[in-house]
């Protein structure tokens, strides 16, 4: 087994002021692939980092909720992304419903090129806050 493996990852999690029960974070992962062909000036590579916006937010009613959610995000964003909604909860507590982590990856990867984009992304996420907020 080859454990030795390199890469850089920056993530910052926030929620809306005042309303802790719905989480966002925003996550860049580059391999040392991505860093090394970017200090190497690698042309004709697709070089650049994977973006994903991960949310976190406890449900209810799974079925329903997550349906809306994945409604709810797909209209927000329309874009090239992949959807995912993982349901878990403590066995032997009082369940009070199934926490939900919604992680979206972005199929393209994002670079310096990007940046003119990062208004844009900050106020798709932070609609998609105010958004999943109301789904009950």
């Amino acid at each position: 087994m080859d454990f030795a493996i390199l890469s850089r990852e920056f993530a910052i999690q926030f929620s809306l002021v005042n309303q802790p029960e719905v989480t966002a974070e925003i996550v860049l992962q580059a391999s040392v692939k991505e860093l090394a062909g970017e200090i190497l000036e690698v042309l004709g590579e697709n070089l650049g980092s994977k973006l994903a916006v991960r949310f976190a937010k406890t449900v209810q009613n799974a079925a329903n909720e997550c349906l809306r959610i994945e409604q709810a995000l797909n209209a927000i964003w329309e874009t090239d992304i992949h959807l995912t909604q993982t349901l878990s909860f403590v066995h032997g507590q009082h369940a009070s419903g199934y926490q939900n982590i919604i992680d979206m990856r972005f199929k393209s990867k994002i670079n310096e090129k990007h940046m003119a984009d990062i208004e844009e992304l900050l106020a798709h996420v932070l609609e998609s806050l105010e958004v999943l907020e109301e789904i009950l």
